[in-house]
């Protein structure tokens, strides 16, 4: 009654591909966005919070959602800068971990104006 060819495969494979391909790159948008540091962290020499986060993070499936999230400062103090981190569609990175509420203490050094 019902025969599958290679053409209705192809097609339906291609259809799927297109619509997941859709689904990251709107999930990525979304997270690039909308996630803003709440705090200027450009007085001390850590760099971006990305590239910050990225040193602490050793899980390959964490370093795949920091590669389509984004992370942000949320507080500084003297040598330390707390960081937030979300992965596609603001999904926290802690819940990678079973931490919702993760945030990471990185230590930094303020840049003296020389």
């Amino acid at each position: 009654m019902f025969s599958l060819n290679s053409q209705h495969y192809l097609k339906a494979l291609s259809v799927t591909a297109v619509g997941f391909a859709v689904f990251i790159g709107v999930g990525v948008l979304v997270t690039r966005l909308t996630v803003h540091d709440a705090v200027d962290i450009s007085a001390y020499r850590c760099g971006n919070p990305d590239s910050l986060l990225r040193v602490n993070v050793n899980n390959p499936f964490e370093r795949t959602a920091m590669l389509l999230g984004k992370s942000r400062a949320v507080s500084v103090s003297e040598t330390m800068v707390t960081l937030e981190s979300f992965t596609i569609y603001h999904i926290p990175l802690g819940l990678l971990r079973g931490q919702s509420g993760m945030r990471v203490m990185i230590e930094c050094v303020p840049a003296r104006n020389e």
